[in-house]
Formats: C-alpha cells, structure tokens, sequence
C-alpha cells in the first residue's frame, strides 16, 4: 500500500489531503480480466508511477462512485470541514490528477438556484486523486474552510480539467454533504441543517 499526503491552494480555499490506495499494479490485477475467447484470464495490467492524463477522456470509458466514509468533523482551531470520500474507479481508464487533461475531485457550493449562479460556485475547492486503476478505490480526506460554505450546499464531484464535469456531460454521480451553519450563531461552531452538532476532532 502507498500512502501521500497533498497540499493544494486554490483562489478561495486551501486542501489538505491525504489519499490511501493500493498500487496501481494490485489495484488492477484486483478485478481479473478474460482473454478475447473469455475462457482464461489475461494479464494483469500495470501502470506507471508518473501515468498521467493528457486527452480527453470518452465517455464510454468513464463509470465512477463517490461515497462518503464515515461522517464529516469539525476543526474548531482552525475552522474547517473535514470529510473522507471514497472514489471508485468503475471504468476502463486509470484516473490520476497528473497530465495536461487531469481528472480531480471538485469541491462546489450550491446556492438556490444550483451550482452555476451566485451564490453557488464551482471554484470553491479542488482535491487531487492519486493513482487509481479500474476496479480500485481511493480514500481521499479533504479539508476545506467553513466561513464560505455557510449556508451552501457542499458538494463534491468529478470533473476533467478543461473537458467536463462528469455529473452533466457523463451523467456521473455527485455526493451532496447537505448544508452547514452555525451552531445559534455562536462562533468555533458547525451544525447541519438540521442544527445537530458536527463532532469536532
């Protein structure tokens, strides 16, 4: 097993993650494939460390799952959201955050009227995937700041830099985390919508 730990700083909020996944090697020989006569399995396929993406991806290659592990927790000493996502990888393709055509988690915020009108935005935060072959899953942790996701609904999804969000061109799924709010209002507090406590770490 591998295990990274990744900082990104984007315009309006700064990740830290930490992905764990098997080698893409034992991720791939994971799920054995079949030969052309479908009556012995081939060879397992393997991929380099540096794989990476540099074309668009087709969409027949493309089938994903995002699930959340655990609950989200709260950080009141530095006021974050902290989640696990697990991303699965159903597809014939590795996925990896590296190349000129890298496939991220996106994290966005949905206002009223969805994720592509003030106040909701899709440039809130990105999380980078590691490695992560057909058939093979990635545990990625993100932490993103809680003061402007107030209100919004959080969201993470897919997307292929400078191709497609994968839940409106590939019809992929979004994991939706609800909205978070202050406890009362009182400060070094979060709370879901339904004014329950998010435990704190």
């Amino acid at each position: 097993a591998s295990r990274g730990e990744v900082k990104v700083n984007p315009d309006r909020a700064t990740i830290q993650i930490s992905v764990q996944t098997r080698s893409a090697t034992a991720a791939a020989a994971a799920t054995p494939a079949t030969n052309s006569q479908g009556d012995q399995p081939a060879s397992p396929t393997t991929y380099p460390a540096d794989y990476r993406i540099d074309a668009p991806i087709a969409r027949e290659d493309v089938s994903t799952s995002l699930a959340l592990t655990g609950v989200p927790h709260y950080r009141a000493k530095d006021d974050k959201l902290l989640f696990d996502v697990a991303v699965t990888n159903h597809g014939k393709v590795p996925l990896v955050s590296a190349g000129k055509a890298p496939v991220r988690v996106g994290v966005t915020l949905a206002g009223p009227e969805g994720v592509d009108k003030s106040p909701g935005t899709r440039k809130f935060a990105r999380a980078m995937l590691p490695l992560i072959a057909p058939g093979a899953t990635a545990q990625v942790v993100v932490t993103v700041p809680v003061e402007p996701l107030l209100g919004l609904g959080v969201r993470a999804e897919l997307v292929q830099e400078g191709v497609a969000w994968w839940s409106r061109g590939f019809r992929q799924p979004v994991l939706d985390l609800g909205v978070f709010q202050r406890c009362s209002g009182a400060p070094d507090t979060l709370c879901d919508a339904t004014g329950a406590p998010v435990g704190r770490l």
